[in-house]
């Protein structure tokens, strides 16, 4: 039987190959004609000598990380209290002291999915779900109105600014923070639970993600704190416990649509679990599940078309639009988008990044490679672990089996999507804790080496560079600026300063209008969010307003109003006017001719 450091040795050399081959393109990889076969033949001598020489780094990664980690859970002393206290305060004030930067704007998809509460006065009613008002065709999502009620009560909250809708988001990712500390004492134990909390307080991949992610930011708490309960329920054998696993399960499955494949990763670890636990908790946890998903369930009976929500529209067979993924159809084509989406899902620690700006640094994986190699030694301790009947280690996994396969079943367009698997953070920070407090062991095993300094070097290392890249070098990158509706974030708040008056756009200035209206109505949540007239300057010119008025449109738009004889002002915008950007100018129409 293969050892499992050899395992992970080779998982290592396979990812290490298959970069190799992606970034030389296996194409000429596998090109071979009478001129070309000596450079190929030394590309794959290169490819060969990485691949082994990732088969060795891993395998002694793995081996020092074993020797380490034959450590008890401790429980928790006050000083691991007060720790993991500051640590999550911490944390929440540093997203919400960046809210204004990070991201560096608003994303229009939070906007389209709580429209029902921005357009309507009436709450929605607590049973049933909205379609989707996203501006993309044949879209099947769903929205809980468990959700709108909750989005609607954080804006009564917060009011309705571009920081109140950052905190439909901002408030759930806090959330995270205690909910991953109670999982880790579940499953490793205070000080692995500390480290995990400290992790995802200040890495990069959670800080992105902090103040946008809408759905995905309440799944996380609701999955991870389900998984605390179900741990709790497996040790304590407790019906009460397994209640409320299936209840935080049931409402997760209320946000974004990976929650399914989380809750079927659930579903493995009360399968593996039964012979333990006996039939009744698994039982028990399901039923409330099921009472809790009930309300958003009751929406298909008005909406039968969109039964399978989302997971229709980018299911791995969907039509792609990446030049760079697999376009072949049919049951090859199938398997071979699998296997890409394999190597793309379980590398992003590491070999993959993500290539949408708005999840995290071009060209880097989603965390650093101290923490990624720490990580993925975790996962496969883990793994060896559960395999000798660990529940924790099993939960673990079965979480994090369950995250993958929410990127590993759908569209390789895009591959990795790191926001369709936002729970493998838990998963993952937890398994980097572990090997983090193995090494640390073995640091302070030599004499001479003190635990706090050890520890304050390790802080600084993650501010420098995790806490640095998120709050620092990803805001300011153009590219992430472009992709979060810079235009509209822009100009929606310069014309909610500006004077009273009524507001037009013109037609396709704007790419997600809601944004603007949102943004440029005024802060109190019970004031609706109109729906602004769509007017083009030819339109205008026909029929011309009695009153000045505000116009967002192209300069352009606006030069043709000046030849007319229109006043119109300078045009002020998120862009240079010459780069030919969106700008709002104050217009005023010429005097009606006497008739």
């Amino acid at each position: 039987m293969i050892a499992a450091r050899d395992l992970f040795g080779l998982f290592g050399g396979l990812q290490a190959f298959y970069l190799f081959g992606t970034r030389q393109r296996f194409s000429v990889l596998f090109w071979a004609d009478r001129e070309a076969w000596p450079a190929v033949a030394l590309l794959w001598l290169e490819g060969l000598l990485l691949a082994g020489a990732a088969f060795l780094l891993f395998r002694w990664v793995f081996s020092r990380t074993e020797a380490a980690s034959v450590r008890t859970p401790s429980a928790p002393s006050r000083l691991h209290w007060l720790a993991a206290a500051a640590v999550a305060v911490a944390g929440t004030a540093l997203r919400v002291s960046f809210a204004a930067d990070v991201p560096p704007g608003s994303w229009c998809d939070v906007f389209y999915e709580i429209e029902p509460v921005l357009r309507s006065p009436v709450p929605p009613s607590w049973i049933g779900g909205s379609v989707y008002a996203g501006a993309s065709e044949g879209t099947s999502v769903m929205v809980s109105n468990l959700y709108l009620l909750f989005a609607r009560a954080v804006l009564a909250l917060f009011g309705r600014s571009q920081e109140g809708i950052a905190a439909i988001s901002l408030l759930p990712s806090a959330l995270a923070l205690p909910a991953v500390f109670w999982l880790g004492l579940e499953t490793f134990g205070s000080r692995v639970a500390l480290v995990a909390l400290t992790l995802t307080a200040f890495s990069r991949w959670p800080l992105v993600f902090s103040g946008w992610t809408w759905t995905g930011a309440l799944l996380l708490p609701l999955a991870l704190s389900a998984g605390a309960a179900a741990i709790r329920a497996y040790r304590l054998r407790s019906v009460s416990w397994a209640a409320a696993s299936g209840l935080l399960l049931g409402l997760a499955l209320h946000t974004h649509p990976s929650a399914w494949s989380i809750a079927g990763g659930f579903a493995l670890f009360a399968l593996l679990s039964v012979r333990a636990t006996g039939p009744l908790i698994p039982a028990v946890a399901l039923g409330a599940a099921l009472a809790a998903l009930a309300p958003f369930a009751a929406a298909y009976r008005t909406h039968p078309d969109r039964l399978g929500g989302r997971a229709l529209d980018v299911g791995v067979a969907s039509r792609i639009q990446d030049a760079s993924a697999p376009q072949a159809g049919g049951r090859l084509g199938v398997g071979a988008r699998l296997l890409y989406n394999l190597f793309e899902y379980t590398g992003c620690l590491l070999f993959t990044s993500d290539p949408n700006p708005r999840h995290g640094l071009p060209g880097r994986s989603a965390v650093t490679p101290l923490l990624g190699f720490a990580a993925l030694a975790g996962l496969a301790l883990s793994l060896r672990r559960a395999a000798r009947g660990s529940a924790p280690d099993r939960l673990l996994l079965c979480i994090a089996l369950g995250s993958l396969l929410a990127g590993v079943l759908s569209n390789p367009g895009g591959a990795p999507n790191t926001f369709r698997t936002i729970v493998l953070m838990g998963p993952v920070f937890l398994a980097a804790a572990v090997s983090l407090v193995g090494w640390f062991d073995l640091t302070l095993a030599k004499r001479g080496v003190r635990p706090a300094a050890v520890a304050g070097l390790g802080v600084a290392l993650l501010l420098s560079t995790e806490t640095a890249d998120a709050l620092v070098k990803w805001p300011a990158l153009p590219i992430v600026r472009r992709a979060f509706c810079p235009d509209e974030s822009v100009l929606g708040p310069l014309r909610a300063s500006l004077a009273d008056g009524p507001t037009l756009l013109e037609p396709g200035a704007l790419p997600h209008p809601i944004v603007f209206e949102t943004l440029s109505s005024p802060a109190d949540p019970a004031v609706v969010v109109r729906r602004l007239p769509r007017e083009s300057s030819g339109t205008l010119l026909i029929a011309p307003p009695r009153s000045p008025f505000w116009y967002v449109a192209n300069e352009d738009a606006l030069a043709r109003l000046r030849r007319a004889g229109w006043r119109v002002g300078r045009g002020i915008g998120a862009r240079i006017p010459s780069q030919g950007g969106p700008v709002i100018a104050h217009v005023v129409p010429p005097p009606a001719a006497p008739r």
